[in-house]
């Protein structure tokens, strides 16, 4: 006589019995140990006045977004960066939510939700992180607040004083040049001085300067 033998899946870790296995373990005991190594809180250094943030020993940033925005993409890609997940699990999304502010009203921290997926049976998990935000000042918002700088522009009319058209015209350069400025989030300006009939502008950095030459 023949006989059948039926045997029964269960997980090697509970023994539970119920529903399908991931990975060789249950939904529970497999999320259990893929995030076993997952970071509770991070932290994450920010600009306090144009909000870029230090990834490595670079200050960068998106332009196609603004404001706190930029804080919150910045906890996120610290999370993206900082985490190590097991084969066959990958990041189906991840969004930040400001969940405190300091005195002055700016994020002092930053939920960040990370939506996870089993590639192979499609389960997904979400798992939290709390990043905290560390204001400082970027390299170019330092310069400007110090009044440091790497370039300057002298304008000078030859063997006179600058006029008022002279003057008008300078105004509308710095003008332009701030908005620029305003657009990428910088402070790139960092002192405008009259001196010997001219006028001295300081640049933060090399590339606005060179680009108020041009103009």
């Amino acid at each position: 006589d023949l006989k059948v033998f039926a045997m029964r899946r269960f997980c090697p870790q509970c023994g539970s019995e119920r529903g399908d296995l991931v990975g060789g373990f249950c939904p529970g005991c497999f999320w259990e140990k893929a995030l076993e190594d997952f970071p509770r809180e991070l932290r994450v250094t920010v600009c306090k006045y144009c909000y870029r943030h230090l990834h490595g020993k670079r200050w960068i940033q998106r332009t196609d977004i603004k404001g706190e925005e930029r804080i919150l993409e910045a906890a996120a890609m610290e999370v993206e960066g900082q985490i190590e997940l097991p084969e066959g699990v990958e990041i189906a999304g991840i969004k930040g939510a400001v969940s405190a502010r300091s005195k002055d009203g700016e994020p002092s921290a930053v939920e960040v939700t990370v939506r996870l997926e089993e590639a192979s049976s499609g389960q997904e998990k979400e798992a939290k992180v709390l990043v905290a935000v560390d204001h400082q000042l970027c390299h170019d918002c330092y310069g400007a607040a110090t009044g440091k700088y790497d370039a300057i522009i002298q304008i000078r009319a030859e063997g006179r004083k600058l006029d008022a058209l002279d003057r008008e015209t300078v105004d509308g350069l710095i003008g332009g040049s701030s908005e620029r400025s305003e657009e990428r989030g910088r402070a790139e300006i960092s002192e405008v001085k009259e001196n010997e009939g001219g006028i001295d502008i300081k640049f933060t950095d090399l590339n606005p300067a060179r680009m108020f030459a041009k103009e």
